[in-house]
């Protein structure tokens, strides 16, 4: 399924996009990217984003999610931020044995 998902920056540098990796529990794979800024060609510079949302192709068995937040000066590198995988709104998460 695919699910749009807005990731906060991790801090207020200029990254030119955000990779997200989804973990099933033994895997990492890539689920969704999306550039983390804005351009402005009148003034041709680049403007960073507070909060990039990023359509996300996830499978039910996804756990976590991992942000590698790509600076556009590559010697910076990469910043990681990571965060669990929110359920469905709607879906009953079963805790215990049947009732």
């Amino acid at each position: 399924m695919t699910k749009q998902i807005t990731f906060r920056a991790p801090t207020d540098a200029l990254f030119a996009a955000v990779q997200v990796e989804a973990f099933d529990g033994e895997d990492w794979r890539i689920v969704g990217a999306q550039p983390a800024f804005t351009y402005d060609e009148e003034t041709d510079t680049m403007h960073p984003l507070a909060e990039v949302a990023v359509d996300c192709k996830l499978e039910p068995g996804d756990q976590r999610l991992l942000c590698k937040w790509l600076h556009e000066n590559s010697q910076l590198g990469v910043v990681e931020t990571e965060q669990a995988v929110e359920p469905e709104h709607g879906r009953r998460r079963r805790l215990g044995g049947p009732r």
